[in-house]
């Protein structure tokens, strides 16, 4: 699941994202990448529930969602109300400490983390 849900970077530097709520009317993405505008990128959705948006990437083919940016989605239920809420495929989250809310951060260091020992095997019990 993790692959194909949530905020997925795709080698030509766009960013697909997908989330399921098959009883959400509506879904949206935002953040700091688009000044926290909920109605840039609203979603498709299937008829499985799933919701999809594309962040395109920028004209030099990064991503418009840089490392460490904060987002969230913007769901309207079944009645009309909506409500930020935190994605469930989000990999990494930030706790604010006047709120003490929690915040989805798309993690994309532009350095990759390089394992430096081998994995430990395991030992019969």
């Amino acid at each position: 699941g993790y692959k194909n849900y949530g905020l997925c970077l795709q080698t030509n530097g766009d960013i697909l994202f997908k989330e399921w709520a098959p009883l959400a009317r509506s879904m949206s993405l935002f953040g700091d990448f688009n000044d926290w505008n909920r109605g840039e990128y609203r979603c498709e959705k299937n008829e499985f529930g799933c919701f999809t948006t594309c962040v395109k990437a920028n004209p030099d083919g990064t991503p418009r969602i840089k490392h460490n940016t904060k987002y969230k989605i913007q769901i309207e239920g079944e009645n009309g109300t909506t409500m930020d809420r935190n994605s469930a495929w989000a990999t990494y989250q930030v706790q604010d400490k006047n709120t003490f809310l929690y915040d989805c951060v798309f993690w994309n260091p532009p350095q990759k983390f390089n394992w430096t020992h081998e994995r430990p095997i395991a030992q019969p019990v």
